[in-house]
């Protein structure tokens, strides 16, 4: 089976959704880019919340469903950061509605691991107080999210090299 067989980039391909996608995932790659500007875990949780909401947008646009659970989950999570709610018992709650929800509904094969990756990583991380762990942990998740996204046919992946 195809990675991608039974998402819309497969059935026929739907450009002006591929379009779309991209210009808004440019528009979070740009904030994605100036994260590394925050200078408080607050900033980076504001910023951040509304690039995983423009993200997930773009995700619906290329038809993952594993990317839109994986950014619906993002959002709740530094929600929960922000208002000093993520305890580990919410952490561990985050993670088992991550792996759940994405071994039912993934529609992309093996690349559905990788959003999954990258939320679990990213949600046992975040309540570090080491500015510069959670800057390279989420360093490390735009990887997993890049090899997704460009399978996705979203080029992202050129914002970054641009910066």
């Amino acid at each position: 089976m195809h990675p991608l067989q039974g998402c819309i980039i497969m059935k026929g391909g739907n450009i002006p959704l591929i379009v779309a996608g991209n210009i808004i995932m440019f528009i979070a790659s740009i904030i994605m880019v100036t994260l590394g500007l925050a200078k408080t875990k607050k900033q980076i949780m504001i910023w951040q919340s509304i690039q995983i909401a423009l993200m997930a947008i773009a995700t619906i646009c290329f038809g993952s469903i594993p990317g839109v659970i994986a950014n619906g989950i993002g959002i709740a999570r530094n929600l929960l950061s922000y208002n000093n709610k993520l305890n580990r018992v919410a952490q561990i709650v985050l993670c088992v509605i991550a792996t759940l929800s994405t071994v039912i509904f993934n529609n992309i094969g093996w690349l559905g691991i990788f959003p999954w990756a990258a939320t679990i990583i990213y949600t046992l991380c975040i309540n570090t107080q080491k500015l510069k762990l959670l800057k390279g942990v989420i360093g490390f998740t735009c990887i997993l999210w890049t090899i997704h996204d460009f399978a996705m046919q979203s080029r992202r992946i050129l914002v970054y090299h641009q910066f």
